[in-house]
């Protein structure tokens, strides 16, 4: 929020690419973890069909993570 309580609608779109791309590199880290894991074959072909789609999405709307989170990312993959 800004200063006197109103939320500027930039500030709302820069949150829900915020929680988009932490959508997609969710579904990275499940994705990495059942191959890992060593799952059935059909569910890590569907966690890579989900990413995909996530991603594509992400590139669609032009969206991407900034230098600090990639970052972030690198140093303190979480799941």
């Amino acid at each position: 929020m800004r200063a006197g309580g109103m939320v500027q609608s930039g500030d709302v779109k820069r949150d829900e690419n915020d929680v988009f791309l932490e959508l997609v590199h969710r579904a990275l880290m499940l994705w990495k973890k059942a191959e890992d894991s060593h799952l059935d074959s059909e569910k890590v072909r569907w966690l890579k069909s989900v990413y995909i789609c996530l991603l594509k999405e992400a590139k669609r709307k032009s969206i991407a993570l900034n230098g600090r989170q990639l970052l972030e990312r690198i140093l303190y993959p979480r799941i």
